[in-house]
């Protein structure tokens, strides 16, 4: 049984779409929930009484949103109320908009819609220009949330509007992000590519380094789905290079927890491992179960993948604890799906039918495509394995067919991959070949490297057996191939990282409970002495030097630093200048034996 389950599945609360996530939608609350209420010449009603401040009312609100969301819920609407009989426009309109924010923050669009709609004439009446953007950005992230896009994409239209008669880049850059994430989801890549560039311009242009950060996410997100990974890779390190930097420890997990995934669809299973057990350990700091939750999920693929069934079983189990622990049913629904999944790979069929039905007793309340695909293809397979297979292919198309509506292209391929996997076992080797072929056709598409290698190795494995050397030969040479890059990919990836943590180090801007990347005590020597005796050398010049001593080559070099390979052979002359190296020695060997 083969199995890559949701690789890579988003964290709930984190790696949504950010250009109107959580972060924006706090900005957007602390605009209209400020101490001090708007008080214009339009309203002119006396202050509130200092024992029932309505602005405190409103500001402790906020502040229990997330420990106490029901107390905070009844003091909202006590402030409405208070606001109502004093007839304090301005104050009703912070505290409706502050309930709507609640609404958006648990999960209730249409009721959000509604108290936003109702603030709306207010703010347009009694608002200033910021305050007017606000809510029509709010408007169109909760009717995106609601699943109605065109009115998103009328509220994005008069925010942004409103925001650029207004002079404000922040409400700009949101409005661009948004009709991005709108092309995006309408499957016009170039578009939202072309629309998420422009707000990333405007971010930069304002110094902005959260905006930034949401846009290069957006787009590596696009970029994914377009199958422009090495892009990807490229936009998610940049933006995690802003999250160090603002020490914003919120943006740093999630990037992590997406580059894990991404590293996923690679196939660079090492890098992904420890990506994700870099954001596993932010999210512990962060008191952030769900986000655990998808890590430990992630993690106990990987281990899956690598048939460390008993390791995943037990990783699994941590996990439905946690869960439970923090009420979360579609993770725990989830993890009860791979349990199933091991539990067919094993052949222990009875434990996969009963893990399968506490998957559904768990997601019947769960509108969550994917968890549905994944059910739907292990009870199909089930079912297959009990029965002849006469009917199997027409069975298997109707499923495909379902899938495709949802745009469940992983489970596609992984259906076909168990297809293929149970046609073997009845030797029917000409049919598993069509099947492999077409999974690979499809997994080529999205692309999912991961996969790619393993159906070309099945394949290779297949027309040896049936006597044709020729495609055999060739499948093993495209799998190598892929392997290979994979290798290449992966080293680089690891080198970036190292490279990005070292210039922070050495710059001493350290930003939060960061990991530095681990060093040898050698390195340290090799750092203090450098950094002691050779202070002409500049900090391009030291980074050169440490990665010359980890034996990077010049090009891996290049590639890591994002410079041309002409400047790094000029920067590694300019040390041996510095460190007065003669013509006839190593450059790495005069940095080994000042390290001893």
């Amino acid at each position: 049984m083969q199995f890559c389950s949701t690789v890579g599945r988003p964290a709930l609360s984190l790696a949504r779409d950010h250009g109107s996530g959580s972060s924006a939608a706090g900005a957007d609350a602390s605009l209209l929930l400020g101490p001090k209420y708007y008080n214009s010449q339009k309203n002119t009603m006396p202050q509130s009484d200092p024992k029932q401040s309505i602005a405190e009312l409103i500001e402790t609100g906020k502040s229990l949103l997330d420990s106490e969301p029901q107390r905070a819920l009844k003091l909202l609407r006590r402030a409405q109320a208070l606001a109502g009989r004093r007839n304090d426009q301005g104050a009703l309109m912070r505290a409706l908009f502050a309930e709507a924010y609640y609404h958006q923050r648990y999960s209730d669009a249409e009721r959000s819609l509604r108290l936003l709609r109702e603030t709306l004439p207010m703010v347009e009446e009694w608002g200033t220009p910021e305050e007017r953007c606000a809510v029509y950005h709010m408007l169109a992230k909760e009717s995106r949330s609601a699943g109605k896009d065109r009115d998103a994409a009328a509220w994005y239209a008069k925010s942004l509007q409103c925001a650029e008669s207004a002079g404000n880049t922040r409400y700009q850059t949101l409005a661009w992000q948004g009709l991005g994430l709108l092309a995006k989801a309408a499957g016009r890549s170039e578009e939202a590519l072309m629309l998420l560039q422009r707000a990333l311009g405007l971010a930069q242009s304002a110094d902005n380094a959260v905006n930034q950060i949401t846009c290069l996410q957006n787009i590596a997100n696009v970029q994914q789905r377009a199958g422009r990974l090495a892009e990807a890779a490229a936009s998610l390190n940049e933006a995690y290079r802003l999250a160090l930097q603002t020490g914003e420890l919120r943006f740093q997990a999630s990037l992590l927890y997406t580059m894990g995934s991404l590293a996923m669809h690679q196939g660079q299973r090492s890098t992904a491992i420890g990506k994700l057990r870099e954001a596993l350990q932010l999210f512990r700091q962060l008191g952030d179960s769900q986000n655990q939750c998808a890590s430990i999920y992630n993690i106990a693929i990987l281990l899956f993948l690598d048939r460390q069934y008993r390791a995943a079983l037990e990783l699994l189990a941590k996990e439905i604890e946690l869960c439970r622990s923090a009420g979360t049913r579609r993770h725990e629904a989830y993890a009860r799906s791979l349990i199933a999944e091991i539990h067919m790979a094993e052949g222990r069929y009875q434990q996969a039918a009963a893990s399968l039905e506490q998957c559904a007793a768990l997601s019947e309340d769960v509108n969550d495509a994917t968890l549905s695909a994944i059910r739907e293809r292990l009870g199909l397979i089930a079912e297959l394995r009990r029965t002849d297979l006469q009917l199997a292919d027409a069975r298997v198309q109707e499923t495909i067919d379902r899938f495709e509506v949802s745009d469940q292209q992983l489970s596609v391929v992984l259906l076909l991959i168990d297809y293929a996997d149970l046609l073997e076992q009845r030797d029917q080797h000409r049919h598993s070949i069509a099947v492999l072929t077409t999974a690979l056709a499809r997994a080529q598409k999205a692309p999912f490297i991961d996969k790619i290698i393993e159906i070309h190795g099945r394949l290779h494995k297949l027309h040896e057996a049936g006597g044709n050397q020729r495609l055999a030969v060739l499948h093993m040479e495209a799998a190598l191939k892929h392997q290979q890059n994979i290798a290449a990919e992966e080293r680089l990836t690891l080198l970036q990282h190292a490279v990005l943590q070292e210039e922070i180090n050495l710059a001493g801007e350290v930003a939060g409970p960061q990991q530095p990347v681990s060093a040898s005590e050698a390195e340290k020597r090799l750092h203090s002495i450098l950094n002691a005796q050779q202070p002409q050398l500049t900090l391009m010049e030291m980074k050169v030097s440490l990665l010359v001593f980890r034996n990077y080559q010049s090009k891996e070099i290049a590639a890591a630093l994002r410079i041309s390979h002409r400047t790094v052979e000029w920067h590694r002359s300019n040390i041996r200048h510095k460190l007065a190296i003669g013509p006839g020695r190593s450059l790495r060997a005069t940095l080994l034996q000042l390290s001893a």
